[in-house]
């Protein structure tokens, strides 16, 4: 079984940032970071609040 990959804070807000200034689609940003759609909509949700 494939552990499970653990984003330090410095990136999450470096992915969250990127899809809120929409220089880059989230399809993008998945290819780039190597994540999947929902992964960048949970972090966006959760990181929002904390970065405005």
């Amino acid at each position: 079984m494939a552990k499970r990959r653990r984003f330090t804070p410095q990136f999450k807000a470096e992915v969250v940032i990127e899809a809120l200034m929409g220089q880059s689609s989230q399809a993008e940003l998945c290819r780039r970071h190597n994540l999947s759609i929902k992964i960048i909509e949970i972090l966006s949700d959760k990181n929002t609040v904390l970065i405005i």
